[in-house]
């Protein structure tokens, strides 16, 4: 489990810190690449959006692409509907944002931020004695997960920075100073 605390507002700069010298998740997103630090790019599809999903239509293809990117690394057998859920009790939660990345029309990267509440977090069933510790300090916490893009575009690292910064913008709006994530060892270089 990663914990990442902030207890500062994002400022804006057209540049970023020097390597080392970032504290605080404010600082580290600073050495995010932003539209203005990148080349210039224009995907054949449009430009790239990401938002919250907007109907079930749009969780679905977040359940086939998580399904046929756990089969694609050997974490599961092929479903026979093609869908994974994960935490499904988080999903219909108002304390829950499933973040889509689009390239014109086409789903091709997804991320979820639940806010703690009654139902808790993804990580309380792996984690729960550490999380349950955290939360006795008192912390506004919240919990990123099901981070994934297509697997033909794993390569556009614009799509992952893109559904990691929403995220952390989503996440300081709501007052979070605290983000919990679990990632596996096998993963993507970006």
């Amino acid at each position: 489990m990663i914990t990442i605390e902030s207890r500062q507002e994002i400022p804006t700069r057209s540049r970023p810190p020097a390597f080392g010298s970032a504290t605080g998740i404010s600082q580290a997103l600073l050495a995010v690449p932003t539209e203005d630090r990148l080349p210039a790019q224009t995907p054949p599809e449009g430009a790239l959006e990401i938002r919250p999903i907007r109907d079930r239509g749009e969780l679905d293809e977040v359940y086939a692409m998580t399904h046929d990117a756990y089969v694609d690394m050997g974490f599961i057998q092929p479903r026979s509907d093609g869908r994974l859920e994960h935490y499904p009790h988080l999903d219909g939660s108002p304390r829950t944002t499933i973040l889509v990345a689009l390239l014109g029309s086409r789903v091709v990267g997804t991320n979820s931020l639940t806010l703690d509440g009654e139902a808790g977090l993804h990580v309380d069933e792996d984690f729960k004695v550490e999380v349950d510790g955290i939360r006795s300090e008192g912390r506004r916490l919240a919990a990123s997960y099901r981070i994934n893009t297509r697997k033909e575009y794993r390569q556009r690292s614009d799509i992952v920075r893109g559904l990691i910064r929403e995220t952390v913008r989503l996440a300081l709006e709501a007052g979070v100073r605290t983000c919990l994530f679990i990632f596996h060892k096998r993963h993507e270089r970006i």
